[in-house]
């Protein structure tokens, strides 16, 4: 899977076409549900607060795992390590949760953020 959201309606379609691709893989429900996660959080995040409002995405099955990977403009860098955020905070734990569906997680040079989580 490889493609450009723009838009909330496209994440939504991007979200089904990777329960699809995982689910023909042979991936168990809960790392479809991770998975779908792990994309709505990240690129959510790329929508919201992106200054182009746009993500690039890349998604994979490598054996027992999905590799995630999206780039928004400019690249957002995450810390390396996520807390998650006071109870009755309106934000902040997006990326705790995405921490906490991987199995890893990393930026690379060039601004992707990659994330690999258990499919099986």
């Amino acid at each position: 899977m490889n493609v450009e959201i723009v838009s909330f309606e496209q994440l939504h379609t991007a979200l089904k076409d990777l329960a699809e691709m995982l689910s023909l893989a042979g991936a168990c429900e809960d790392g479809i549900f991770r998975s779908k996660l792990v994309l709505s959080e990240l690129v959510g995040n790329a929508l919201k607060h992106g200054a182009e409002r746009k993500a690039r995405v890349e998604c994979l099955v490598d054996g027992d795992e999905a590799k995630i990977r999206v780039l928004s403009e400019p690249a957002f860098l995450p810390p390396e390590k996520s807390e998650c955020s006071e109870v009755f905070s309106e934000n902040g734990r997006g990326l705790y949760l995405v921490d906490e569906c991987a199995e890893s997680r990393f930026v690379t040079k060039d601004g992707w953020i990659c994330v690999t989580v258990k499919i099986r």
